[in-house]
């Protein structure tokens, strides 16, 4: 039933879904810091319309970003919605720009951008790189 239901939510149905819910969370306030405070229960609503979803926690590299979050270099912390299929829901991608200078769209679906580091994903590539230099123990 889950993967029926994911199926018949077209691309543009699952836009307006999230713009909407975005817009009601944030009502009126600009989209710095509230990252999680949108992402989170998204998931949960995302979960209630049959998509798969996680949450992912991880880093921005955005040096053109115009936040007045905290930051080193650029680089801000950040919550959004990975799919299945690799590629990710930003509810609050407005907050940053693009390596070009544009700004991100309200809403960002589509592959993750090569800017974007998932925490999960960076901590299991330094896993195995670590493991690789350790000989095996038989």
């Amino acid at each position: 039933m889950q993967a029926e239901q994911q199926r018949t939510l077209t691309r543009s149905a699952l836009y307006r879904l999230v713009k909407e819910f975005r817009d009601g969370i944030l009502d009126g306030n600009p989209p710095e810091d509230y990252c999680y405070m949108v992402s989170d229960p998204l998931t949960t609503v995302l979960e209630l319309h049959g998509i798969q979803n996680r949450l992912c926690r991880g880093e921005v590299v955005s040096p053109w970003a115009q936040v007045s979050a905290p930051h080193r270099n650029g680089i801000y912390g950040h919550f959004w919605i990975g799919l299945p299929d690799g590629s990710i829901i930003d509810a609050t991608a407005s907050q940053f720009r693009r390596p070009c200078g544009r700004q991100m769209p309200a809403v960002y679906i589509g592959p993750r951008p090569e800017w974007y580091f998932d925490e999960f994903e960076s901590a299991l590539q330094w896993r195995r790189e670590c493991l690789a230099h350790i000989p095996p123990l038989f």
